[in-house]
């Protein structure tokens, strides 16, 4: 655990900037109002957008959206995005993210959490590993229009 001055709450449309920062982190330039309108528009049952704050300054972001996966006929989350702040990595900020999905998934009924990463970040696969993720399948990806 990471400190009692972790605070874990949903995300506002007011943590738009900061949201938008943490993306660029990770390489994703994504326009601010768009970040806004996902905020607005994420409906709990289906999608959770959540920040980790310490001190009142957002320092994590975790996504989740719950699908029923027909192959397996069963509930799944999956993690869509999660960064922690590079001033603030290593920190056990991550652990307490994914304990939170944990416990999100549970409550959903969820068989399992899955989460897709980029080839280049090594040490965030290995963040995963620790965590007990297991690779199992490949990603592919088709560009569709503009995006």
């Amino acid at each position: 655990m990471y400190s009692p001055q972790l605070y874990i709450r949903p995300a506002t449309p007011a943590d738009t900037p900061a949201l938008t920062r943490l993306l660029a982190q990770l390489g994703y330039d994504t326009e601010q109002g768009r970040i806004e309108t996902m905020i607005y528009l994420a409906d709990s049952d289906s999608e959770l957008i959540t920040v980790a704050e310490i001190n009142d300054q957002l320092v994590a972001v975790i996504s989740l959206i719950f699908f029923d996966y027909f192959p397996a006929a069963a509930r799944y989350a999956r993690i869509t995005a999660m960064v922690v702040d590079e001033l603030h990595r290593s920190k056990g900020i991550g652990s307490e993210l994914l304990e939170y999905a944990r416990i999100k998934a549970a409550e959903r009924d969820c068989a399992c959490i899955e989460v897709t990463s980029s080839v280049s970040r090594k040490g965030t696969h290995d963040f995963y590993v620790n965590a007990g993720f297991h690779h199992d399948s490949y990603k592919f990806v088709l560009p569709i229009g503009s995006h």
